[in-house]
């Protein structure tokens, strides 16, 4: 299984899985969620000059092209990627993270 169900998670914990280019697969920890003393906005100021990491992306989404790229596989090919990500040996929470978490901090 490459995930272990996340079931007892300690009220104000949040749970994160880290990968990484030297070598990291998926290292889970537990941090605490904290609220922050600041409301309001936050400015962010990005300057190109410097690079300190490359962002490869942003989560991902179950489209109807997703569903056209689906059905071009093989029927084997299929099985195997959904089960990739819905059974319980693959990550079969991805699709549910949105119903089990908050986007925001309250």
């Amino acid at each position: 299984m490459l995930f272990q169900p996340l079931t007892g998670i300690e009220s104000g914990k949040a749970v994160v899985y880290v990968s990484s280019l030297s070598g990291k697969r998926f290292e889970k920890s537990t941090i605490p969620v904290t609220k922050n003393a600041k409301t309001g906005s936050v400015d962010i100021t990005v300057d190109a000059r410097q690079q300190f990491q490359t962002i490869i992306g942003f989560g991902g989404a179950f489209t109807d092209s997703a569903g056209i790229n689906l059905a071009s596989l093989s029927e084997r090919t299929r099985r195997k990627l959904l089960e990739a990500y819905f059974s319980e040996n693959g990550m079969y929470w991805c699709g549910c993270v949105v119903g089990g978490s908050l986007t925001h901090v309250v």
